[in-house]
């Protein structure tokens, strides 16, 4: 299959290259055994290269000083959802304060930025975790422990990274009850996360030469398996990969097994709403235009953009119908925002119930089962074959 090249950033669509496939080298770092990873080192050590990596049957981990922990160690993906309570715990006070005195009839929260995805949260740990890395470079450190100090350190570099903004509007709307005009008070509040990248934190930080190196390479696809194992990820969704190997091999001839097969070489990408298209970063719709545009399908780049398309042009199919290649829509149910059909995902069913997209909540490219169809917040709300109009009209 011949991969078409996508647009230059000043084409007006969003642009991006595929992900590097170095390798990475091993690094002199040490870490403390702990929970088994599926990561295993590759490539000759080298006394200069200090880029972490996980010894096999290891995983990093970060002893933390404080009382309550007793100075015990542990892994690090715990700490990750310590501090994943923490900053939830900060939007929901932040909520709570911007309801105020409780006065309005109606409450309608809209979640924008980096939390516009397929959850209410967001997950850029990699570029966090990289930074703080760096940053320990910096400092003189080669151990991947962290003390309480340094556990609060890499808690406030992820709050510094993840810039909060919560934004109340309270308006009076026209209602009617029995044909008697009312009126009634809706607070509208806006929540929203605009989550940064390693390179903004340099731009902060100004690191050096060899730091912007390490996190360079930290960043590039080689470490996708790194950030899994630590951050306890599974690209696969607890699905045996013999079966997902399955599905790839038993992929059908044409644009829709095209469009899945180019996907695919975006495993494990990482997200970012506003740096799609940057290096490697992707989000959910920006995903699935570079995958078709790799096949020499146009579609438009944002998710409510695709859903129209596929509505105007009479490619949409049913839940039933769904063969690989074809997008499904999102929408989120108890959101207001006034968007077409409360879209706000989208991503690329490949078949046996499963689909691939950019997860905002994961913090990357996965694969995973068809979800959203048994009720919740958020539900399949339709379901395209755009490749499949395009091709009968050529």
């Amino acid at each position: 299959m011949a991969l078409a090249e996508a647009p230059t950033p000043d084409s007006g669509s969003p642009s991006g290259p595929a992900p590097e496939s170095s390798s990475p080298s091993s690094p002199s770092v040490s870490f403390s055994p702990s929970v088994s990873a599926k990561f295993k080192p590759s490539g000759t050590p080298s006394p200069s290269d200090t880029t972490p990596r996980l010894i096999a049957g290891a995983q990093p981990s970060i002893a933390l000083s404080a009382a309550k922990f007793s100075k015990v160690l542990i892994p690090m993906k715990d700490a990750v959802q310590m501090i994943n309570s923490q900053f939830q715990s900060k939007i929901d006070a932040g909520i709570a304060q911007a309801k105020g005195d409780g006065e309005y009839d109606e409450v309608n929260i809209i979640y924008g930025g980096d939390l516009d995805g397929d959850s209410d949260t967001v997950n850029n740990w990699a570029d966090v975790l990289s930074v703080f890395i760096a940053q320990k470079m910096k400092d003189g450190q080669k151990m991947l422990s962290v003390t309480k100090e340094n556990f609060e350190a890499l808690r406030d570099l992820y709050f510094e990274m993840n810039p909060l903004s919560v934004v109340s509007e309270k308006t009076v709307q026209p209602s009617s009850d029995g044909g008697a005009e009312l009126e009634r008070s809706v607070l509208t509040i806006y929540v929203s996360v605009d989550s940064k990248t390693y390179q903004e934190a340099d731009a902060v930080r100004g690191f050096s030469k060899k730091q912007m190196n390490t996190l360079r390479r930290l960043m590039s696809s080689a470490y996708y398996t790194y950030f899994e194992g630590i951050l306890g990820i599974d690209v696969y969704d607890g699905e045996p990969s013999e079966k997902v190997q399955e599905i790839i091999a038993g992929l059908p001839e044409g644009k829709g097994g095209d469009i899945v097969r180019a996907a695919l070489i975006r495993l494990g990408s990482p997200y970012s709403k506003s740096k799609r298209g940057s290096g490697n970063y992707v989000d959910c719709s920006y995903f699935t235009w570079w995958a078709y545009n790799q096949v020499g399908i146009s579609i438009p780049t944002s998710s409510i953009e695709q859903a129209l398309y596929c509505h105007n042009n009479g490619c949409t199919v049913k839940l039933s119908e769904l063969m690989p290649g074809d997008l499904i829509f999102w929408s989120k149910t108890d959101c207001k925002c006034g968007r077409w059909r409360e879209i706000h995902h989208v991503g690329i069913y490949i078949g046996d119930g499963m689909i691939i997209d950019a997860s905002s909540s994961k913090g990357r490219v996965v694969i995973r089962k068809l979800w959203g169809v048994d009720g919740g917040r958020w539900k399949v709300r339709m379901c395209g074959r755009p490749y499949e109009s395009q091709v009968s009209s050529n």
